[in-house]
């Protein structure tokens, strides 16, 4: 049988180092096929935030894919936002939306940030057509 391990919120820059110790350890005892990581990352999308992330997620030691969250897209710098929302996330690019394709399941990511989108409360995720063709297709 296959085995998953998830997680969401890491926030680095405000993690909780304890719970992520824990975490790590769960995974290298139970060795799950995969871990799914889904959501914020970061607090603040800084670049030393995603480089403890980077460091993080390279001990897990097993398959993992990462979705990204609202908190992962710069937030002081909007043109940054807008051009290269993607541009601080060093090291684990290969990781974001990477689909897996493990014995008796596939694991599709479906993209919910968005550069910017029309409401104001940017929370709340949005998904775009091209985002949800991407995870149709591969379904």
């Amino acid at each position: 049988m296959t085995r998953l391990f998830h997680i969401s919120d890491l926030h680095f820059g405000l993690e909780d180092r304890a719970a992520l110790a824990w975490f790590r350890e769960c995974v290298r005892r139970e060795q799950p096929d995969a871990v799914l990581i889904t959501g914020d990352l970061t607090m603040r999308a800084r670049s030393r935030e995603f480089a403890a992330a980077c460091d993080w997620i390279g001990a897990l030691d097993v398959p993992v894919t990462v979705e990204v969250g609202n908190h992962d897209l710069p937030y002081f710098n909007p043109v940054e936002r807008f051009f290269f929302p993607y541009r601080r996330i060093r090291g684990i690019e290969r990781l974001v939306e990477r689909e897996l394709d493990l014995p008796g399941v596939a694991v599709i990511p479906l993209k919910t940030t968005a550069r910017a989108q029309w409401r104001f409360d940017w929370s709340k995720g949005w998904v775009t057509r091209p985002a949800l063709k991407k995870t149709i297709a591969a379904i």
